[in-house]
């Protein structure tokens, strides 16, 4: 791609970030970021044909980002899921928290329903695969997309709640209690009797989190 091409791109997504840190995503308007980009209007319609279009551009970063700290195994052992669930689970919590006042400003802004969206895909995706590797599933019958899923539409509805609330618990408290919910309804599907890598084979620790 054209070195001019890309510099102008991430002009307007830098502008565009910056403007959903200070202002409501619904009062945002093209206008407002050529202005902060410091190009002109047609150039904006030369890349995208909306700032929901643009939106969309940069969840897809968000996307590939979260799926880069992830982790895919080629093969993972059904005795391994739990604490590659658990590394998956602390990369998203922690992504979502580096990020949290842009995904706060989104999250209550009518763009909600887009980008929850865009995170549930990107959950499932990474779930079904974690599933799929695993073959925890594997010969019983349990459709993996919609364990998948239901396991994505619940991590971000946590999510959701922990950022819009300004909750301070910790990304690493966040991250090991859905996957401890997690374990105990996929291996409950199969009667899983566990291995001793399983993350709810160790006694929860509130003490690690500071909680009374």
């Amino acid at each position: 791609m054209d070195p001019r091409v890309i510099r102008t791109q991430k002009q307007l997504q830098i502008a565009f970030l910056e403007l959903i840190a200070e202002k409501t995503y619904k009062d945002i308007t093209v206008v407002d970021i050529v202005q902060r980009a410091g190009v002109e209007r047609k150039t904006f319609y030369r890349h995208y044909k909306s700032k929901n279009d643009l939106l969309l551009v940069w969840l897809e970063q968000v996307n590939e980002d979260i799926k880069t700290l992830a982790l895919f195994p080629p093969e993972t052992a059904v005795a391994e899921a739990g604490q590659v669930g658990l590394h998956n689970s602390l990369a998203f919590c922690n992504y979502i928290h580096q990020h949290r006042a842009l995904f706060k400003s989104l999250f209550n802004g009518s763009a909600s329903a887009i980008v929850r969206e865009q995170l549930r895909r990107t959950a499932a995706g990474v779930g079904m695969l974690l599933l799929q590797n695993s073959g925890l599933l594997a010969n019983s019958g349990i459709p993996i997309d919609i364990v998948a899923n239901i396991l994505a539409e619940a991590q971000v509805g946590a999510v959701v709640w922990w950022i819009t609330t300004d909750s301070q618990h910790p990304p690493a408290l966040l991250a090991e209690l859905i996957i401890r919910i997690a374990e105990k309804g996929v291996f409950g599907l199969v009667n899983w009797p566990g291995t001793q890598f399983d993350v709810t084979k160790q006694p929860f620790n509130p003490q690690k989190y500071n909680l009374k």
